[in-house]
């Protein structure tokens, strides 16, 4: 796997191949089968992580807000996407949201409007998520509007209906974005597959351990292949293959199908799937430059204005002078450590923000599970760190409802170390007195079960340091 990083700006990159919705990028697809070839991927899991950054942008109309969603339905959306894409050892790391207002964005239609409105405002370097209200236009399969839409397969950026929000559309999205098809493809000219999966390869999906999909011919012929079964979403066995068999044996449940998900939850990728996502991002430029580096170093720099985000793999260290001001939007994260080194200072504006974030790369078992926390946030307040500290907070599980964990880690031994716990409004609502502690890591428990529902703001004050994180209780 090639890896490659750069901090994240407001672009405008080339799409001559990106003409219309899940439209399959044939050069690139070439150089992602050359790749299965000369590396006989036999076995599709990395065997170190990938960590792909990924950033929100919820689009409002112009003047106002008329259908917003929430940070909670966002972290619901990143929760799946984390669980489908774990078996590969693919990581995400969430490096942010925020609000877009823009009434040609927000009311976007598939079929009258051109995609390229969205162009200036993705995020280089991440996977930018547009949700907006209204996704508009002609959906061959329902006649009507779309969940979800990806232009150009593989791609850096995606659009999905607010009403969707946390509702599984993000993962099958971002499966066109790493170079998916749908399991019925008929989009891309490829044909009908085969039920006994002889020419897999080279039609539909293009995969061959995929099953054959009878959705097509909700595009094909409209040919009533349904029954009335679970609101129409069983096949009914009457729709023949090209070699005339009947006989289909649906993906009901594969991330990439169409079918309805109420009844066929979509939490299924094949080997052969995993081997081509692994493959597009080991080939496609646009999909390594969403990667993280094993390690990254930030600063020094200066930024008061635009977008800056830096990750890696493993440890993130910040170098020098780093100031942030204004209404700079700013994300740095990890898998394992964030260090805020001497000469950092975010100071945020009206407007601005800046995050401290953890990679997330977790296995399904029975449902998704979600481990680690968002670190640190910081919004109009001052964060300046002391020249003898490295500076790392996480709080986990997060959220939580009763207690939760508090890990730390100190340069030095320390006395008069103490824990305060602040709500939205800046009141302090709980404090833990540590005493004495050492030099090194630490992880102190901290009861949150009489708090109300809502989010907190966690602080670690001794002599030497402040150090600072956030966590969600739910009830």
């Amino acid at each position: 796997m090639l890896l490659s990083f750069f901090a994240c700006f407001l672009f405008v990159r080339s799409q001559q191949n990106i003409i219309k919705p899940y439209q399959l990028d044939k050069a690139a697809l070439n150089n992602a089968l050359a790749y299965e070839r000369v590396n006989h991927r036999l076995q599709p899991a990395l065997t170190s992580p990938v960590v792909i950054r990924v950033f929100f942008r919820i689009v409002d109309p112009a003047g106002g807000k008329l259908f917003d969603i929430t940070e909670a339905q966002i972290a619901q959306d990143f929760k799946h996407l984390v669980g489908a894409y774990s078996k590969d050892n693919i990581c995400f790391i969430n490096m942010g949201f925020d609000h877009l207002y823009n009434t040609a964005l927000d009311t976007f239609n598939t079929s009258n409007d051109s995609y390229k409105i969205f162009l200036p405002y993705g995020l280089q370097n991440c996977i930018t998520v547009f949700y907006i209200d209204q996704l508009g236009g002609q959906n061959g399969s329902s006649g009507g509007g779309s969940s979800g839409v990806t232009y150009g397969i593989p791609s850096a950026w995606t659009i999905i209906a607010k009403s969707y929000a946390g509702q599984g559309v993000l993962e099958h999205e971002v499966g066109h974005c790493f170079g998916l098809l749908h399991t019925f493809d008929f989009a891309n000219g490829n044909g009908l597959e085969n039920i006994d999966g002889s020419n897999g390869s080279t039609s539909a999906d293009l995969i061959a351990d995929t099953k054959a999909d009878p959705y097509a011919f909700a595009y094909e012929n409209a040919s009533s292949c349904y029954s009335a079964t679970n609101g129409g979403c069983t096949y009914n066995g009457t729709c023949k293959d090209p070699k005339g068999r009947s006989d289909y044996s649906p993906p009901y449940t594969n991330m990439m199908s169409y079918w309805c998900s109420a009844f066929y939850p979509s939490y299924i990728i094949t080997n052969g799937q995993y081997t081509r996502v692994t493959s597009f991002l080991s080939t496609s430029s646009a999909l390594q430059a969403t990667e993280s580096p094993q390690t990254a170093v930030d600063g020094p720099y200066s930024i008061s204005s635009g977008y800056h985000m830096n990750s890696a793999v493993t440890t993130l260290t910040t170098s020098g002078t780093v100031l942030i001001t204004g209404t700079a939007n700013t994300s740095l994260g990890a898998g394992q450590t964030v260090f805020l080194e001497p000469g950092f200072d975010a100071v945020p504006g009206s407007g601005g923000q800046v995050f401290i974030r953890h990679s997330f790369c977790d296995t399904i078992s029975n449902g998704y599970t979600l481990n680690g926390s968002v670190t640190t946030s910081f919004q109009n307040q001052q964060t300046s760190l002391p020249a003898t500290q490295k500076a790392d907070l996480f709080a986990y599980p997060n959220p939580a409802s009763s207690s939760v964990q508090l890990s730390f880690y100190l340069n030095a031994n320390t006395d008069n170390a103490e824990i305060k716990i602040y709500d939205m409004n800046m009141r302090q609502v709980k404090s833990i007195r540590l005493g004495v502690l050492n030099a090194g890591a630490h992880t102190i428990p901290a009861d949150i079960h009489s708090l109300s529902a809502g989010l907190y703001f966690i602080m670690l004050q001794t002599p030497n340091a402040l150090m600072k994180t956030k966590v969600m209780v739910v009830k």
